[in-house]
């Protein structure tokens, strides 16, 4: 429970909205017996401008890059209402999620796996799962 109330956006530091130039992107998180798939929505950008690593120390997913405005200064310097998140983002989504239940709480994420796609404005990443195995304390005969 406590955990739900602190991944809540309304608990997170304020975002600095003087700070134009970057912004967090929305994701949602899927999970099934084989993979989480993560959806990050990026209306206008171009798969050329972002990047995905994968932590293994911090079990975390890293997508960043930019959402550039189409059109060149001129165009933009006309622009008189902007309601689109554009520039800089970069976001760290642990995974399993903490939040998760407890169906994903013995999952590792198959690295070698991971594959992403652009579809429709949405980044779509696929995290495969691997199954802990589990340790089996076993009697070891002394010779």
């Amino acid at each position: 429970m406590m955990r739900n109330i602190l991944n809540n956006p309304f608990f997170q530091p304020p975002r600095d909205d003087n700070d134009a130039s970057s912004f967090t992107p929305p994701i949602d998180i899927f999970s099934d017996p084989s993979a989480f798939t993560i959806h990050v929505a990026l209306p206008g950008a171009h798969k050329s401008d972002i990047g995905l690593d994968w932590d293994p120390q911090r079990s975390s997913l890293r997508i960043a890059g930019v959402v550039h405005r189409p059109g060149d200064e001129a165009f933009v310097a006309t622009l008189v209402s902007s309601e689109r998140a554009v520039g800089v983002f970069d976001r760290h989504v642990p995974l399993p999620p903490r939040d998760a239940g407890a169906a994903d709480a013995d999952v590792v994420v198959d690295d070698a796996g991971i594959t992403a796609r652009m579809e429709h404005g949405i980044l779509i990443v696929v995290v495969p799962k691997v199954a802990k195995e589990k340790v089996e304390v076993r009697r070891v005969v002394i010779d």
